[in-house]
């Protein structure tokens, strides 16, 4: 329920009502308005907003009172009289009621009409609840989406044409994680998505889920595949418009691969999840994480880790040996060595050392494995126990 009291008196012709008690129930949650010309409260419903002309208790003080207990023992949203009918001002002890209890209670003008502002209020229930049922709606469609739940593939393109989705294009899902997200409203949401979407010429459908959020990038026709973006730019204007729109929220995003099937969809969001959780652990103070890029470490994660520690062992044991007792980094030099195959020039850059001192590095490391780090075995080999020590959370220094 998104219509608050708060909410209520900002609508025309209600936003004339003045707040005289109560101000802390203003959150309170309205489903229906009604006239109160009964000092009889036991039909009332939760949620309810009372109007009233103040007749049912303009004489009787302990009325007055007793109504504003008994409306919130009924759990009603608050009450508004009309000023200067048969009281010339709410009463005290009124106010103070309300005060004690957070019970909205304010005025309403004196040439208001009450049939005004049910009406108005009305309509802006109805069209809430038809916005909620809508949303209800695209909620379902998109959950059974993405898990693989709605595999019917009449069903999905039927359904998807509403979100302009048709066997015509291809298809990317990002997921998103971050400290923040499970308390961005859903317009907030797809208001920040919108806005890196066209800043990246894409457009993308935010979905927010139970503690991360999908979004589905609807890529161009079939026809134009080998024209499409890599969708590791458009994850970077996520970030940067998170980072501008809450407070420098820091995101993570996992990607998965493109799909050209909208019934495949499920598969991408799946790739997307297993990226961001995988790069996390193995790719510290990254922000996006491409499952293309980290495939081999999803396989690697599924067997056990007796396996991985005894291949980690047979390949790389004297060079974690020799970092432990020395406090050197040959794992992370030969890390920069494969990542930037081997030219020195770029890794005594990116290392911040001289060019002898990498070379020197890497004699050590081949003085200690017993390899030639020119063979593409060898290479091979390595990098992959280099993803097995970050699979098992070794740490690999740039110290």
């Amino acid at each position: 329920m998104n219509i608050t009291v708060a909410k209520a008196l900002h609508i025309q012709p209600l936003n004339r009502c003045v707040v005289a008690g109560g101000h802390r129930g203003l959150s309170r949650g309205v489903r229906s308005v009604t006239i109160m010309d009964s000092p009889d409260t036991s039909w009332l419903k939760a949620g309810e907003l009372l109007l009233t002309t103040g007749f049912v208790f303009k004489d009787d003080i302990d009325a007055q009172v007793r109504v504003i207990q008994d409306l919130h023992d009924q759990q009603c949203a608050g009450l508004g009289i009309k000023e200067k009918r048969f009281l010339p001002e709410i009463p005290k002890l009124m106010i103070k009621e309300a005060d004690r209890l957070d019970f909205p209670l304010f005025t309403i003008p004196y040439d208001m009409t009450l049939s005004d502002m049910i009406l108005a209020l009305t309509q802006e229930i109805i069209n809430e609840q038809r916005h909620l049922t809508k949303q209800a709606k695209r909620e379902e469609y998109f959950s059974g989406l993405l898990t693989g739940s709605l595999s019917e593939t009449d069903l999905i393109l039927n359904q998807g044409k509403a979100y302009g989705l048709s066997s015509a294009n291809e298809y990317v899902v990002y997921c998103l994680k971050g400290i923040s997200l499970h308390n961005i409203s859903e317009d907030r949401l797809q208001q920040i998505i919108s806005k890196a979407g066209a800043a990246a010429n894409e457009r993308l459908i935010s979905i927010k889920l139970d503690d991360h959020v999908a979004v589905i990038q609807v890529g161009h026709s079939k026809d134009l595949l080998m024209q499409t973006p890599m969708p590791n730019g458009t994850a970077s204007l996520i970030v940067k418009h998170f980072a501008e729109d809450i407070d420098n929220e820091r995101i993570t995003i996992g990607i998965g691969k493109y799909k050209q099937d909208v019934c495949r969809i499920h598969e991408s969001y799946k790739e997307a999840k297993e990226a961001v959780f995988l790069g996390g652990r193995i790719m510290e103070g990254e922000m996006i994480f491409n499952y293309a890029a980290l495939e081999a470490d999803a396989l690697l994660q599924h067997l056990p880790d007796v396996l991985l520690e005894r291949y980690l062992t047979s390949t790389l044991a004297p060079l974690i040996k020799y970092d432990t007792e020395t406090g050197s980094n040959l794992m992370y030099t030969l890390e920069v060595y494969l990542s930037l195959k081997g030219h020195i020039g770029e890794i005594a850059r990116s290392m911040y050392i001289h060019r002898n001192t990498v070379k020197f590095r890497i004699t050590r490391i081949e003085e200690l494995l017993g390899v030639d780090l020119t063979g593409g075995d060898t290479i091979f080999r390595l990098g992959l126990a280099l993803r097995v020590a970050h699979l098992l959370g070794l740490p690999v220094s740039q110290a």
